[in-house]
């Protein structure tokens, strides 16, 4: 990834800013449930990628887990 050198006094200030605005306030109910439902979704996405099933196969087993436990895990019971 490259930067324009123009800009980045630019984007460090922007995302300075974002950073102090999140550490202040927190992120909003929407937000949450928008990554929750985006994180969801990338897993499901990785789960059906050849690419990514061998190493999800070999996590689930070093854990002692299945499949269906990671299609039945939920982010709210943290298990």
């Amino acid at each position: 990834m490259s930067l324009n050198p123009v800009n980045g006094p630019k984007v460090e200030a922007s995302f300075t800013d974002e950073l102090a605005k999140t550490l202040r306030d927190g992120f909003t109910a929407a937000e949450v449930a928008e990554a929750k439902k985006a994180w969801l979704e990338s897993r499901m996405v990785s789960r059906s990628q050849d690419a990514a099933l061998p190493a999800l196969l070999a996590t689930e087993e070093q854990y002692g887990r299945t499949m269906k436990w990671t299609s039945n895990w939920k982010p709210e019971s943290g298990r």
